[in-house]
Order: structure tokens, then C-alpha cells, then sequence
């Protein structure tokens, strides 16, 4: 359980990377229009970080500190499942993993 917040997080930030960039190229979310981007997911990287780093705050929020076998396969997990989404929101939509705002 200790590596599903990790897991979630990551997930969550590779999803809208895949919806931001759709069309546009991966490369895309190195341009200045992805400053939100990279903001949101700087706190994101942060307040995970501490939540892990700090016994105080680990405490308050339940939280435990993954083992490096379990970081690393949620990482993998969740990256090969993004790549996996993106490629079959390209194929059979317009690129993007949600619906587009009307």
C-alpha cells in the first residue's frame, strides 16, 4: 500500500502530460506554455517528498516510506501504462485521454 500515493501521483501527472501534449508532440511540455505544468508538478514532486521525508508528517498522514523494489515498480507500472493510454488515445481519437471541454 506504502507505494500507491507514489504510484497515483505519478500516474496523475503523466495523464496530463499525455492530454496536454496531444497533438503537439512530447516534446512539447519543454515549451514556455507548460510553465503550469511544470509548477503543479513541482509541488506535486515537493509535498509527496516531504510527506515521505518527514517523520512528523509521514505520522499525520499515515504514510509509510516505500521500499526501493516497490517505488521502482510503481514507477515502471505507471509510466508503461501512460505510454500505453497516450498511444491508444492517438490511434483512435484525437490524441486527447479525456473528452474535449464544450
Amino acid at each position: 500500500m506504502r507505494h500507491v500515493r507514489v504510484g497515483l501521483t505519478l500516474a496523475n501527472v503523466l495523464l496530463v502530460a499525455v492530454n496536454a501534449s496531444a497533438g503537439l508532440g512530447w516534446r512539447s511540455i519543454w515549451s514556455r506554455g507548460f510553465v503550469p505544468f511544470w509548477a503543479a508538478t513541482g509541488v506535486a514532486v515537493v509535498a509527496l517528498s516531504a510527506s515521505l521525508a518527514l517523520p512528523s508528517l509521514r505520522r499525520l498522514l499515515h504514510f509509510g516510506v516505500p521500499s526501493a523494489t516497490s517505488f521502482a515498480a510503481a514507477v515502471v507500472v505507471v509510466v508503461v501504462v501512460a505510454v500505453m493510454v497516450g498511444r491508444i488515445a492517438l490511434r483512435f481519437g484525437d490524441g486527447r485521454v479525456s473528452p474535449r471541454a464544450r
